[in-house]
């Protein structure tokens, strides 16, 4: 293992930590803490649906900034930006006495989020082009799995220090993990390289332009510029797919608990099944697409969660439903794990940073309202009748798995020719 590549492990692992935290409180927090901001404030299956609406809203709106600011001012500025954001929202969590502060919250969750996940996906890219889907796996499996195994300590934790002192030591958590982050998370030309690691970084480049006409995904013979990306179906293609799976996605980390309950079994098997799948599916699916492709892997998993959300209307066994659970989870997360390759594949990595925030606006603009909004009034206005929600989400995954199938990236053929040229 050259220098070049021992640096790009240590990037890895901090940019995977550096997510940990903030995939818990994205994705495990609001499930656990939904039923208990129901009971406090006496509100309603709308208003608490609303909760990952406002998340999804921020993390679309810092992503996007993100996106613009990262190549700027690097990676270990945006992760410190994003612990400040995420410290201000768990004390905002400490003085929730209405619905509009858990907003206010989830906002924060969504924005802090927003500027440590995106440049996670870029910083571990760059140091591993030739890799790509296996680096962005391993971080999805840490942001993913982070909410399956943070879910069952947050809730010891409220049973045994209470609501603020539980939010105290999340924030102590987020603060002491993201500083050590910093420490090893950069992008490689805002690092110090020597000769040996320069030369590293020549060997894994050469190495990827030698598979270009191998089988599995390769880097784009060209970096395309964001104007060249917006007038590629490609593009769009990939976007509707966040759209629609993103919606799907999202609304079960708010309706899985509610659900669980409104049946009689345990929320907490049900919210760990989900975000188990949600991340281990991203490595498993991130480092299998690097062989199969992009299209093929998202398509069977998007098509998974949509029989997860159908054979969901018929279930009330508590393996069961954590099953199904677990397969919406597996597309759900694919959809991550999928998705930060793909447009490396389809664009190149020169303006993936920007390119990749305007596909994950899908996500924060259009996700966090068709998904958990959507879901939220249906159960409101149908006197909480899930198997209209659940039938109206297996579509979205459908819809979702024929879009990913359009997403092509060019023939190899003539991706070598223009390398040539």
């Amino acid at each position: 293992m050259n220098h070049f590549t021992r640096k790009g492990w240590f990037a890895v692992v901090a940019c995977a930590l550096a997510t940990f935290n903030s995939g818990a409180l994205f994705f495990g927090y609001p499930g656990l803490m939904t039923p208990y901001w129901r009971e406090l404030l006496e509100v309603d299956a709308g208003a608490t649906g609303l909760i990952m609406t406002f998340a999804c809203l921020g993390v679309g709106c810092l992503t996007l900034l993100s996106g613009y600011l990262h190549p700027k001012i690097g990676t270990r500025r945006s992760f410190l930006l994003g612990t400040v954001i995420l410290f201000v929202c768990m004390i905002v969590a400490n003085q929730v006495s209405n619905i509009v502060l858990v907003y206010i919250w989830a906002f924060l969750n969504g924005a802090g989020t927003g500027f440590i996940y995106g440049p996670s996906l870029t910083t571990v890219q760059h140091w591993f082009p030739h890799r790509r889907g296996l680096a962005t796996g391993i971080v999805n499996l840490l942001f993913g799995t982070s909410a399956a195994i943070m879910s069952p300590i947050y809730k010891l934790l409220f049973n045994a220090l209470g609501y603020k002192r539980m939010n105290y030591v999340v924030l102590a958590m987020i603060v002491i993990i993201n500083l050590l982050a910093l420490l090893f998370a950069e992008l490689p030309d805002r690092v110090s390289l020597n000769e040996e690691e320069k030369r590293g970084r020549e060997e894994i480049m050469e190495k990827l332009r030698q598979q270009s006409s191998a089988k599995g995904p390769t880097l784009a013979a060209k970096d395309y510029t964001v104007k060249e990306a917006l007038r590629s179906k490609s593009f769009w293609a990939v976007w509707f797919a966040w759209v629609f799976v993103g919606a799907a996605g999202i609304s079960m980390v708010s309706l899985g608990g509610n659900f669980a309950t409104s049946i009689a079994v345990s929320s907490v098997v049900v919210i760990t099944a989900f975000n188990l799948t949600n991340g281990i599916g991203r490595i498993v699916a991130g480092a299998l697409s690097d062989f199969i492709g992009r299209n093929a892997t998202g398509c069977v998993a998007f098509l998974m969660g949509a029989v997860g959300y159908i054979l969901l209307c018929f279930c009330r066994n508590l393996i069961l439903v954590a099953v199904l659970a677990a397969f919406v989870g597996f597309a759900f997360g694919t959809l991550f794990a999928i998705s930060a390759p793909l447009v490396s594949d389809l664009f190149g990595l020169k303006h993936y940073s920007t390119i990749f925030s305007l596909v994950f606006v899908a996500y924060g603009f259009i996700s966090g309202i068709v998904g958990p909004a959507l879901a939220g009034q249906l159960l409101k206005a149908t006197g909480e009748n899930y198997m209209v929600v659940f039938l109206l989400l297996a579509a979205f995954c459908v819809a979702g798995a024929v879009c990913i199938l359009q997403a092509r990236h060019p023939r190899r053929a003539s991706a070598c020719t223009e390398a040539k040229q």
